[in-house]
């Protein structure tokens, strides 16, 4: 029987396998490829635009409430990039829905930019 070699690195919550794959720890000790992140995050994105439409009956940018501001995408209030990296953040609230908000094209890249507060988006 191969044992299987892990080498953990305790400020970045991720863990390396033998054959060089780096994988992510979520709250649990659950380690997650980049690949099955990747589709958690786009299977939650999928569930939001659903219970939004479901809902309100479409989806509209949060930001300036706009049904011009188009495309709308689902963007992360706390970034994808934050989960996997920052020890203060849990990987899963890149695939929880209440981290997720529908923002037009425009004002996502502003957001992202940090010329909108999220606290103004949020309230």
């Amino acid at each position: 029987m191969v044992q299987t070699r892990w080498i953990r690195n305790h400020t970045d919550q991720t863990v390396k396998h033998r054959s060089n794959k780096i994988y992510r720890l979520d709250s649990l000790g659950n380690r997650w490829s980049s690949a099955a992140i990747e589709r958690k995050i786009s299977r939650a994105k999928a569930e939001k635009i659903e219970q939004l439409t479901d809902e309100f009956g479409r989806v509209v940018c949060q930001a300036c409430k706009r049904n011009d501001c188009v495309p709308v995408d689902m963007a992360h209030i706390i970034s994808v990039d934050k989960c996997k990296n920052d020890p203060r953040f849990n990987l899963e609230l890149a695939w929880d829905l209440d981290n997720l908000i529908p923002l037009g094209r425009p004002c996502h890249a502003k957001a992202d930019n940090n010329n909108i507060r999220w606290t103004n988006i949020k309230n």
